[in-house]
């Protein structure tokens, strides 16, 4: 029998959720998206919304896990989920770029 468990809100494709890094058969904290997911929530928590936030990495061209794709509403909100703090249908402040 496989001794293969997954760990939660842990993606087991070439892809490891953002924040986590594999080394070697270890899955550690990537310190570097670790400080983005600080900016996300800090940014969140002051009111802004998760398209003003994509908006605001995709101009600071902040790296997404995938390189050369842009962040997207929908990936800063399951960030936000991942780390509890996400309100469904909250309305956030706007960033004018």
């Amino acid at each position: 029998m496989s001794n293969n468990k997954r760990q939660p809100n842990i993606h087991h494709n070439k892809w490891h959720a953002y924040g986590k890094r594999r080394v070697g058969s270890k899955t550690i904290d990537h310190k570097g998206e670790l400080r983005t997911i600080a900016t996300i929530k800090q940014m969140y928590s002051e009111g802004i919304g998760t398209n003003a936030i994509a908006r605001f990495l995709n101009i600071m061209k902040i790296p997404t896990k995938q390189q050369g794709k842009g962040w997207h509403q929908n990936t800063v909100a399951k960030i936000l989920k991942r780390e509890g703090v996400y309100v469904e249908g909250r309305k956030g402040a706007k960033i004018s770029a």
